[in-house]
């Protein structure tokens, strides 16, 4: 990877928003949209629809395929549009954001299809069981936010 890729893939990334907006009649919209890369390892997109802001994966976006990165971009972009459209809050992944992927000439997909380097568990305990968490959910309680079990209500503590 090097920075005329990186750039590449950022006019590409602004020419879908832009085709994504054109489709659903609202281009004016994609001059508000902004993006930036992140290193996220799971999600290769993460749109903030009240911020219009998208976060994409650099990592997986090297290794995805041209069909994986334009879906994508464009699966972000919906999910501003349809709370743009909508002007109230909805679902997700409901029928105005599936809506708008059809208008932007895309396939509702909601998964990526990008190999992923398994998740980190941490084992942790509380008074009914033990289980297991993500990293970053240990990582507040090593941080001190209290957690509580769903089942018992007890606090989780992490195994050490």
């Amino acid at each position: 990877m090097n920075a005329n890729e990186i750039e590449k893939w950022g006019e590409e990334i602004n020419r879908w928003i832009r085709e994504a907006c054109r489709d659903n009649d609202c281009l004016g919209l994609a001059d508000w949209i902004k993006w930036r890369w992140r290193r996220m390892s799971h999600s290769m997109g993460i749109a903030r629809p009240l911020m219009y802001f998208i976060r994409f994966s650099l990592p997986l976006w090297e290794v995805a395929d041209e069909w994986n990165r334009r879906n994508t971009a464009k699966h972000e972009a919906c999910h501003i549009i349809a709370r743009w459209k909508a002007k109230e809050p909805i679902r997700a992944h409901g029928k105005e954001w599936r809506q708008a992927m059809t208008r932007a000439g895309e396939m509702a997909q909601v998964r990526h299809t990008i190999p992923t380097p398994p998740r980190v568990l941490v084992p942790v305990k509380c008074g009914c069981r033990e289980k297991q968490i993500s990293k970053n959910i240990a990582g507040r309680i090593r941080n001190g936010k209290p957690y509580r079990c769903t089942v018992c209500d007890q606090r989780i503590a992490l195994i050490r």
